[in-house]
């Protein structure tokens, strides 16, 4: 790699890990960017894989010229994974505040238009147990996820997906009774 001449352990260990920064930093960034696609959060992703390797900057003083580089691949890496699963949590939050917006209720609208509640709770009544009684307190009792959540016991991941499921079979249900 370029540079690899230039950066010399015997340094003192801030300015190791300084030049450490300003060969490496860009491809660092790159890297990041490319598993990210996100330019900001790249750059913190470094800015935290420095901030690390110049607390560990005494092992870093060991090691030969390639396995910094490998050892700074692998943190930004590490790094990227731990920043995207921190950032899962919070954007599945946001996105599952409102289920019908994320599953979308546009393909079977026509379904609860065209339905009389009775019918509805019918063939709700035909699904498997594990979906009709989720189907059956969301649509019927009207009850949020988090209520559901509580009252079954289970997560709000699988009450989603189980609306979600529920859904498919009501509509291949009507879709059948209708022809």
């Amino acid at each position: 790699m370029d540079g690899e001449g230039r950066i010399s352990p015997k340094e003192t260990s801030e300015e190791y890990v300084s030049e450490l920064y300003l060969t490496y930093g860009p491809k660092l960034v790159r890297m990041a960017h490319s598993m990210l696609h996100d330019f900001h959060r790249a750059e913190d992703a470094v800015q935290i894989v420095f901030t690390s390797a110049f607390r560990n900057r005494n092992k870093l003083a060991n090691m030969e010229g390639k396995a910094v580089l490998g050892y700074l691949c692998t943190a930004v890496r590490r790094t990227v994974y731990n920043l995207e699963r921190d950032n899962k949590k919070y954007r599945l939050a946001d996105e599952w505040d409102d289920e019908e917006n994320y599953f979308g209720t546009g393909d079977d609208s026509y379904i609860y238009e065209s339905v009389t509640k009775d019918e509805l709770v019918t063939e709700i009544a035909m699904l498997p147990p594990t979906y009709s009684e989720v189907m059956m307190m969301r649509f019927v009792h009207e009850n949020t996820v988090d209520e559901i959540c509580q009252l079954l016991e289970i997560d709000a991941a699988l009450v989603r997906q189980r609306i979600h499921r529920g859904r498919i079979l009501l509509r291949k249900i009507h879709d059948s009774r209708a022809i």
